[in-house]
Parts: structure tokens; sequence; C-alpha cells
């Protein structure tokens, strides 16, 4: 077999090792916060393989991966911070049958 299938397989399995322990205590994480780290990780892992495909040389390699996640964290922070002090109720947004 493929080193890759391999690969693969193992880490579905660790994933699914990890999800089975790990399920009680993150059911205490609220959800806002788990979507919130969530998309800074997406996004902070799409601009280093946007940048790796484009051909972008990044300061250490992958050890640049957790700066970047740093500054998604912060930049998404002071964004919420903003919008806090713009609209301290919130955003009320109807939704519509269409």
């Amino acid at each position: 077999m493929n080193a890759a299938i391999v690969g693969a397989i193992a880490a579905g399995i660790i994933v699914i090792a990890l999800a089975a322990a790990l399920r009680h205590p993150l059911t205490a994480v609220p959800e806002n916060w788990m979507k919130f780290g969530v998309g800074a990780m997406l996004s902070s892992f799409g601009v280093f393989w946007f940048g790796e495909g484009v051909g972008a040389e990044w300061p250490g390699d992958a050890a640049s991966i957790p700066i970047i996640l740093g500054a998604f964290l912060v930049a998404s922070w002071i964004a919420v911070r903003l919008l806090n002090g713009l609209l301290p109720q919130g955003a009320r947004v109807e939704a519509r049958n269409v």
C-alpha cells in the first residue's frame, strides 16, 4: 500500500479516537468560541496553502502557521470588539421565507 494511504488511514483512526475521548470535555466549550477558533484555524491554513500555491516563501516554512493563526485571532478579536461598540444590542436579522 502507498505510504500516503497508510498515513491517511492512521490519521483517520487517531482523529476518531481523539473525538471519542474529548467528546464530553468539548461539550463544555461554548459553540461560538468553538466556531471562532475553528474559523481562525481554517483561515490560517488557507492563507498558508494559498501562499504555498503561488510560490511564496514562508519564514520558518510550516512553523509560520501559528503566527498566521495568531494574526487572525488578534484581528478577529479586534473586529468583534469594534462591532460590539458599534452595535451593542447585536445585529438584528429577520429571516424571511423565500
